[in-house]
């Protein structure tokens, strides 16, 4: 698709930039009615944060600029397939498509690495009355937002 072409020419770019500065070279657009939004690249060595991915700092980026928590309407742009934190950000922020050049073998959806991200779960039940409080904690504020709308 033609019309895709100058999007996936600028996250090139800004993943260039990424690797000038020597961040894993990913570079991101968000595009709304054929317009840009946001942009930017990975800055995980820049802001020494792991979630500083460049499809997390541009939601925060169209968010603001949006002035809305979802962005719907919008599609992004990225040079390698987003990470199981980012596409889970991008499905939570209710983005409609992602497009992507290079499926990513390690943390794509079919990546080794996805399979090997175990976190060992912690629930207990020792904290009955301290989980109760925060089952009727959850309820209350859920409640109080169906009421509102």
């Amino acid at each position: 698709m033609p019309e895709q072409k100058p999007y996936f020419d600028r996250c090139l770019e800004l993943a260039a930039q990424a690797f000038s500065l020597g961040e894993v070279p990913i570079g991101a657009v968000l595009v709304k009615d054929q317009k840009v939004i946001a942009e930017g690249y990975n800055q995980t060595e820049t802001q020494g944060c792991f979630t500083a991915h460049a499809e997390i700092l541009i939601i925060q980026q169209a968010t603001q600029t949006l002035k809305t928590k979802y962005l719907n309407g919008c599609e992004l742009f990225v040079n390698l397939e987003p990470c199981p934190m980012c596409r889970a950000a991008l499905q939570l922020s209710r983005v409609n498509r992602v497009h992507f050049l290079l499926p990513s073998e390690k943390f794509g959806e079919k990546g080794a690495a996805l399979h090997a991200i175990e976190i060992e779960p912690a629930h207990t039940e020792a904290f009955s009355e301290e989980r109760e409080k925060s089952k009727q904690l959850l309820a209350d504020f859920f409640e109080m937002k169906r009421r509102r709308s």
